[in-house]
């Protein structure tokens, strides 16, 4: 949303967001008037629009579903969107619109980002450096539960794509306190408890192959 600053989202798995529909009712009522977004980061503040400042979106893993069409919207100033990978579906789709909003500064900085399936020249054009490539996950559209595990991206491939880039982790000054105690200031391990090897990792996480007898 908007009117917030040093927004952090990193090391996520997002399967099957942005599916929603124009003109679907809403349990608040009304019907729903945008359709979804696999990343949407909005100026909506009350009482007037104000844009986020100092966003961060990096090493997440977007898979998107067979036969859904998420949009992608960033609207924000100083927004950065690193070493992520986008995973689509056969019968999917990413980026059929894509909107870029700011007032200040650069519009975004998006590099580094992994490609895979039907995701739209328009914003992998947005991307200084976009790596291109064949991603596979073991859990599937047709068969909703899943272990977070099987979305797991392959470790041997992506040393061989030698993708991402060099990343400098945010600040982040509340970690250690309060509701972040949990939460360190520099990840040092993955979605999956990996230890983070570097700062070019891309996704959310990886699995191992399995040691050979």
């Amino acid at each position: 949303l908007g009117k917030n600053r040093n927004v952090i989202w990193r090391y996520n798995i997002s399967v099957g967001d942005g599916t929603r529909l124009v003109g679907v009712l809403r349990p608040e009522g009304g019907k729903s008037q945008h359709r979804g977004k696999t990343i949407f980061v909005s100026d909506f503040a009350v009482p007037e629009r104000i844009q986020s400042r100092d966003v961060y979106i990096y090493n997440n893993t977007y898979f998107v579903r067979a036969e859904s069409d998420p949009f992608f919207e960033l609207n924000a100033e100083d927004v950065h969107v690193w070493n992520n990978a986008f995973v689509v579906e056969e019968g999917g789709r990413l980026g059929r619109k894509v909107n870029v909003g700011w007032l200040r500064g650069r519009a975004a900085d998006i590099r580094g980002n992994v490609y895979s399936g039907n995701v739209s020249p328009n914003l992998i054009r947005l991307d200084e450096r976009p790596t291109i490539a064949l991603l596979e996950v073991e859990g599937r559209s047709g068969e909703r539960e899943h272990h977070a595990s099987e979305y797991a991206l392959d470790e041997q491939v992506l040393v061989e794509l030698d993708a991402g880039v060099e990343i400098e982790h945010p600040a982040f000054p509340l970690a250690g306190e309060g509701l972040f105690e949990h939460v360190d200031a520099i990840p040092a391990v993955d979605f999956f408890d990996n230890v983070i090897r570097g700062n070019r990792t891309i996704g959310a996480g990886y699995r191992t192959a399995p040691a050979k007898q």
